[in-house]
């Protein structure tokens, strides 16, 4: 409330008292999260479970909510500079935001939501984890035996 839009220009104190300024960068950064409503606070933590660039399909999968209801959601987040996005997609802002959501997340729901992660990454259609998995596990076939065995 220190600083605000009044008639869409931004009014600025002639000072600013201490007592409301962040005592750290780390602070300044957190309080960000204050500012989220209950649901879109969830939706960070659910989505914290992945790091780097998330695609708008990998958000829908790992949230599991209606497409309105994260579309809202993730518009707060980024209202808030919680996340951002960029040409690759949705990313948080600072790994500490996006650390201080996954600390939240409970386990249940973060094995879930690390499950749910899994499982869209393993479906796509070129994914590196499966060509991974695929070069690991190698059939091979022994001349000298009926049996197969696996390499890995």
């Amino acid at each position: 409330d220190v600083i605000r839009c009044v008639q869409d220009t931004w009014v600025l104190p002639q000072e600013i008292p201490e007592e409301v300024l962040p005592k750290s960068r780390e602070a300044a950064l957190l309080s960000r999260l204050s500012l989220l409503s209950a649901a879109a606070r969830q939706h960070g933590r659910l989505l914290s479970v992945a790091s780097g660039a998330l695609s708008p399909e990998l958000c829908a999968a790992v949230s599991g909510a209606p497409p309105s209801a994260l579309q809202k959601a993730i518009a707060e987040l980024c209202e808030h500079e919680v996340m951002t996005r960029d040409q690759d997609g949705l990313r948080f802002g600072h790994e500490l935001l996006r650390g201080q959501l996954l600390s939240e997340l409970g386990e249940t729901q973060r094995k879930a939501a690390q499950l749910a992660l899994g499982r869209h990454l393993a479906a796509l259609p070129d994914s590196p984890l499966m060509r991974r998995c695929s070069s690991m596990t190698t059939p091979t076939r022994n001349p000298s035996s009926t049996r197969t065995t696996v390499t890995a």
